[in-house]
């Protein structure tokens, strides 16, 4: 037998409220700016886990915790995709659709209204 104590969470979240259609979106710009802000969360907040004698104090901190987890998660944004996925557009309909684009795009600066 083993002399440490075993640590239990418990999970309380609503279903019903999620609207969560994509997860956010992340750059990484957003995860960089996330890791800086994670870095300063655990540099003002270190001494306060370090010095959590009980286990109140260290379900409060873990609370603090998660209101930065969730504070982040929603500055992030949630991620839609610029265009409706539809399973027959591939690479090569971008390619010609990109192609395409640009001679239009040079014939109307070429273009003279005399012609």
């Amino acid at each position: 037998m083993s002399d440490h104590n075993f640590i239990t969470f418990s999970l309380v979240g609503s279903l019903a409220e999620d609207n969560i259609t994509s997860y956010p979106r992340c750059t990484r710009r957003r995860l960089l700016r996330f890791a800086k802000e994670a870095e300063v969360f655990f540099r003002n907040n270190a001494q306060l886990l370090h010095s959590c004698n009980s286990k109140q104090q260290l379900e409060d901190w873990i609370t603090c915790w998660e209101n930065f987890l969730q504070e982040a998660f929603e500055s992030c944004g949630f991620g839609q995709p610029s265009r409706l996925k539809v399973p027959w557009w591939d690479g090569d309909l971008e390619t010609q659709r990109k192609k395409s684009r640009a001679l239009r795009a040079r014939f109307m600066r070429c273009h003279h209204p005399h012609e």
